[in-house]
């Protein structure tokens, strides 16, 4: 396997919901707010490259 290294500056506009991970439940969680997130850029046509981060 190849590997390369970029040194290059890398700028990200990060966008998204909060919450509580209740008893710790950190994954279903962060599906939840997830889920919130990707209906709000479907229902308002924003532009993405479908990565979340």
């Amino acid at each position: 396997m190849k590997l390369e290294i970029f040194n290059k500056e890398l700028k990200l506009e990060i966008y998204g919901f909060s919450g509580v991970a209740i008893n710790k439940d950190y994954s279903a969680t962060a599906f939840k707010l997830m889920d919130k997130m990707w209906q709000t850029v479907k229902e308002n046509n924003l532009s993405n490259k479908g990565i979340n981060i």
